[in-house]
């Protein structure tokens, strides 16, 4: 799927003045491409992510996905282009409280109304949370788990649907280094299999996975 970001500009309103979080992004990223996205904190690339997540609106110019322009559709038809489409890993946790380890990451497919039968979503949401590290926390509430473990486990579940693109917010910030090389090798096995993945980060040693390289400033 390929995406088209066309003259793109987020303004908001801060202290009663505008605040430009940045300004005419014009961009083509090729279907099935590795980028990363990197800069100093505070240029607009954790805004860029959720503008292209669908997350925010922008104040003007226009994203679109294989031509079709996220401003000019229903919210509802919006909400399943991104369930079906787009695998997003923010910042922050992000996980359902209230649902273990493995419903967290068979969510996506129940809300798609792909879900398969109970076993084989399970042994597929099993084989991600072992490729991650974390299969021994199929069963446990994210209370219980630690800053990395959820990370791991939002990483699982933004794959989970097999989606054609993978937008991460600096995905391995608070993993060890072992961990950090799972999370990337999963990466680099999706984008094999054809996604396309945008990530923002920090880590220089991160670059080595990805085959296109932008700055914001």
């Amino acid at each position: 799927m390929n995406i088209s970001i066309e003259n793109l500009n987020k303004t908001y309103l801060r202290r009663g003045k505008n605040f430009n979080a940045f300004q005419t992004i014009d961009l083509k990223i090729n279907a099935g491409e590795f980028i990363a996205i990197v800069g100093p904190s505070g240029s607009g690339k954790t805004t860029f992510l959720h503008l292209l997540a669908g997350l925010l609106t922008q104040s003007s110019g226009a994203i679109k996905y294989d031509g079709l322009d996220f401003a000019n559709i229903p919210k509802a038809e919006k909400a399943a282009f991104i369930n079906d489409n787009i695998g997003f890993i923010s910042q922050g946790m992000s996980l359902i409280p209230s649902l273990c380890v493995v419903d967290n990451l068979r969510l996506p497919l129940y809300l798609s109304k792909r879900e398969h039968q109970a076993g084989v979503e399970i042994n597929q949401a099993l084989a991600l949370l072992a490729q991650l590290g974390i299969e021994d926390l199929a069963d446990e509430y994210p209370i219980n788990l630690s800053g990395g473990e959820q990370r791991r486990v939002a990483i699982a579940r933004a794959v989970m649907n097999h989606p054609k693109i993978i937008i991460a917010d600096e995905p391995t910030n608070d993993l060890d280094d072992v961990s950090k090389a799972k999370v990337l090798e999963l990466f680099k096995q999706k984008n094999q299999a054809g996604a396309t993945v945008i990530m923002v980060t920090h880590h220089q040693e991160n670059l080595a996975y990805v085959n296109q390289v932008y700055t914001m400033n």
